[in-house]
This record gives C-alpha cells, structure tokens and sequence, in this order.
C-alpha cells in the first residue's frame, strides 16, 4: 500500500493522461474491479493499529492485531463486519 500511496495512485486530483485527464485513484479503483469476481465476495480484513504515547511519564506502544473474515451466516464481508461497529454507532 506504501508503494502505491508514493505512486499517488490514491490522489483525487485529475492528471494529464493523454489528451485527457484522470484521477488515479479512479483509475485505480478500475483495475481493482476488473480483478475481483463479482459474485465472490469471501473476504479477509488485516488490520494492524498502533497507538504511541506517554503514561505516567514514560513512552508506550500499544500494537492491536485484528483479523476479520467473511461470515458465511450473515453473507457479512469481512470489511462490513470490520465497520459495522462504526456504521451503529453512526460514524
């Protein structure tokens, strides 16, 4: 992902391509549909959240590792039960 924030292919702002312009991060969200199966939605979400500061004067890092998958019961992907608590919670 670091490669291709630095590539800016995350950017929302158009660039000459061409004779035309276009927004890499729409270009990129493109190529990523063509590659995914439409009617294959098990997913994994990987999520690593680390969280650096001081208590009682000294330097702490907090690492949280959390792993979601698509639940076969709900037909839920990973990634709606990963934001679920958000989407209540209304954020």
């Amino acid at each position: 992902m670091i490669a291709y924030r630095q590539l800016g292919l995350f950017s929302e702002h158009p660039i000459p391509y061409f004779d035309d312009h276009i927004v890499p991060r729409d270009f990129y969200h493109h190529l990523l549909e063509l590659q995914l199966k439409e009617n294959d939605l098990r997913d994994v979400c990987l999520m690593r959240i680390q969280a650096d500061g001081k208590k009682m004067g000294y330097s702490e890092t907090v690492i949280v590792n959390a792993i979601e998958y698509f639940d076969e019961t709900t037909e839920f992907t990973a990634m709606e039960n990963a934001a679920m608590p958000l989407i209540v919670r209304g954020e």
